[in-house]
């Protein structure tokens, strides 16, 4: 990906040239002791070659985090999802063989069930330390222990991007209730299937995407932003472009032991975005209606119940985003990527956050952890 300083509707937005509709994918996993899943292990330098610098691995890198109890993989982009996929279990097995070497447990899990973070525990870089000293002055520090999936798909230009994102931002509540991995917070049911969506949406710097349906909206919120972050070309938001790749990312997913469902979101995204470039449209809805959508999705997860336009009762999610699957199942199959999208259906009937509850209910912390443990060659949780 290279820069292009020369689209003149944005002259002071550099977006680096992108091939349309490649797909990357990131994941972060927790780090526990092996022999004491209720204690976290701060050594994610040991798996990183005893230092905190980035790793090639084949197929992407291994990356340190904020904390340093836990660790990301990051695939190169490609326009086959067959092969991100293949890349993406790759980067899996490369940290579970490299945790289990270090008498560690690599776990895929939207948030630790009973952490409370401190400054101990964030990794000793300047950038990580930077993003630690802003979420102590606002008093977030603590919450940190999220683990989360992001989605990079390619954009053209600029423009294509900012369409692109609010067409992604339309669906963030439906990524929310699809992807709902993080039942338990402070070692007790939480009052959602997803903690780490909530703890999100506090964020003053992240949180659901600011309406900008055009080019000229985006610019006017990238100006405000260059005001008190002059050179930050990036936001942090829940759908958002990122200059610097060419790409929109979405971080709306929790993370999770199971590699078919970040190739299967990123399936849907990539298909959206697809629908979106060939002059497709969806719509956001009015922001109150998306806000209870998105508590809907947060609270319930699959079995959220939606307001959506032309229905006078709310509807079952499951239907919302079997229509959505539906209507991008043809720019998947195009792509090649539409089988990924039939693990959809399994996340519908069996939610993840149930099985979340269910081992923290026979067995606490510790067997909720295990049952999320990344195991190298696994293919979901029945392999393992």
């Amino acid at each position: 990906m290279t820069s292009d300083a020369s689209d003149t509707r944005h002259p002071d937005i550099a977006f680096a040239t992108s091939e349309p509709l490649t797909i990357g994918i990131e994941e972060e996993f927790l780090l526990v002791e092996s022999g004491d899943l209720a204690t976290v292990a701060p050594r994610a330098d040991e798996l990183l070659d005893s230092d905190w610098r980035t790793i090639a691995s084949p197929g992407g890198w291994l990356k340190a985090e904020l904390l340093r109890c836990s660790i990301e993989l990051a695939t190169a982009p490609n326009a086959s999802l067959a092969q991100v996929d293949v890349d993406l279990r790759a980067l899996r097995d490369a940290i579970a063989e490299r945790a289990a070497a270090a008498n560690v447990a690599a776990i895929g899990i939207g948030l630790h069930p009973d952490l409370r973070v401190d400054d101990d525990l964030v990794t000793p870089t300047d950038a990580h330390r930077a993003i630690a000293d802003l979420h102590t002055r606002v008093g977030t520090l603590a919450d940190q222990s999220t683990h989360g999936i992001h989605v990079h798909v390619g954009m053209p230009s600029l423009d294509d991007a900012v369409r692109v994102t609010d067409a992604l931002a339309a669906c963030a509540p439906v990524f929310v209730a699809l992807s709902a991995n993080s039942p338990i917070d402070q070692a007790r049911r939480a009052p959602w299937r997803t903690a780490r969506s909530e703890i999100q949406r506090r964020m003053l710097w992240a949180g659901p995407t600011p309406r900008c349906a055009n080019p000229a909206d985006y610019r006017a919120v990238h100006a405000l932003h260059q005001l008190e972050n002059p050179g930050d070309q990036r936001f942090l938001w829940e759908v958002a472009p990122v200059p610097a790749l060419g790409t929109v990312e979405v971080r709306s997913f929790d993370s999770t032991h199971d590699p078919r469902v970040p190739i299967a979101m990123a399936a849907l995204v990539q298909g959206i975005a697809a629908l979106v470039l060939d002059g497709g449209e969806i719509t956001r809805p009015a922001e109150s209606i998306e806000r209870h959508n998105r508590w809907s999705a947060m609270e319930f997860g699959t079995r959220a119940r939606f307001l959506v336009a032309g229905h006078d009762a709310p509807v079952d999610v499951a239907d919302v985003i079997r229509e959505l699957v539906d209507r991008v199942r043809p720019h998947a199959e195009e792509l090649g990527s539409a089988p990924a999208l039939d693990v959809i259906d399994d996340l519908l009937a069996t939610p993840r956050a149930d099985a979340l509850i269910e081992a923290f209910e026979s067995g606490g912390v510790p067997a909720l952890l295990e049952y999320c443990r990344i195991r190298p060659g696994a293919l979901d949780h029945g392999d393992t």
